[in-house]
């Protein structure tokens, strides 16, 4: 019998109100590095992450950044919003729990494949595939956060099975998966909305393609990041993941087996050079 599971808006988590704050101002076109400094040192906690993400392999230039300012000045404001995102959303995760640790893990091995994808495949969406990947599960901390126990039965059962656990999600749970909930969080927070559609068909795209889609490349990105690093172990449950000549979303990206085990090995690389600076 599917359990009836009751998420609403005031469950799904905010970013932090600076964070938040400083996502609005970011958008504007007439704002300072000032103001944006001003607020954001605000929050301590959220100033630190933000450099420490600044000064990572992923982002930084020969010469770190010691300030907000110095880090707005040399990334400009779109790559810091996305800075702001991942600084952001690393706050959520940070449980001290090992199950939310390998939910980080496989967040942060996804933003890095999906870049790595969207780089190769001259997308031009690299910035935005990044986050993309990284907030594409976001709803299964969501729903581990609201009802732990039933969360802890469907990993096991679908270890247990060697089931996907967005299939087992489907049989248990009666109104929500972590794709659904993680597409309302990301339009919660007010990013973009092919972020959240990412979040919403990742796993959809494995077999088709939703003609709806306003940006089918970059959620496809992320379906095929996804699949990689589930083939690479980090953060797996549930089995084997698909075959990538049945996957419809490396169809449509043109993305052959052949290339299929050293993307894998690139993102590996990528991920254990990288994962200290997100922690």
């Amino acid at each position: 019998m599917a359990v009836d599971i009751q998420i609403t808006d005031q469950d799904l988590p905010v970013l932090s109100a600076v964070a938040t704050q400083a996502l609005e101002l970011i958008q504007d076109p007439d704002v300072t590095t000032r103001k944006i400094d001003e607020l954001v040192r605000q929050d301590p906690s959220l100033t630190q992450r933000l450099l420490h993400t600044a000064n990572s392999p992923f982002y930084v230039g020969r010469i770190p950044s010691q300030s907000i300012s110095e880090a707005m000045v040399r990334l400009g404001l779109r790559q810091l919003r996305n800075v702001v995102v991942v600084a952001a959303t690393g706050e959520l995760f940070n449980a001290g729990d090992t199950l939310v640790q390998d939910m980080w893990d496989h967040a942060i091995a996804c933003a890095i494949g999906s870049y790595i994808l969207a780089d190769f495949l001259h997308t031009a969406q690299t910035e935005e595939s990044f986050i993309a990947g990284m907030l594409h599960d976001v709803g299964k901390l969501i729903i581990y956060r609201q009802h732990p126990e039933l969360y802890h039965s469907l990993r096991e059962r679908a270890d247990a099975g060697a089931i996907p656990l967005y299939i087992v999600e489907n049989e248990e749970l009666k109104y929500f998966n972590h794709m659904t909930v993680g597409g309302l969080a990301i339009r919660k927070w007010r990013l973009a909305d092919s972020v959240a559609e990412a979040a919403r068909f990742h796993h959809d795209l494995e077999k088709t393609i939703p003609p709806t889609l306003t940006n089918k490349p970059l959620a496809c990105i992320v379906s095929l990041a996804n699949v990689m690093v589930r083939r690479m172990g980090i953060g797996a449950t549930g089995g084997s993941p698909p075959a990538i000549e049945t996957l419809a979303c490396a169809d449509l990206l043109r993305f052959k087996a052949a290339l299929l085990d050293p993307m894998c090995e690139r993102v590996r690389e990528a991920y254990e050079a990288q994962r200290p600076a997100f922690a």
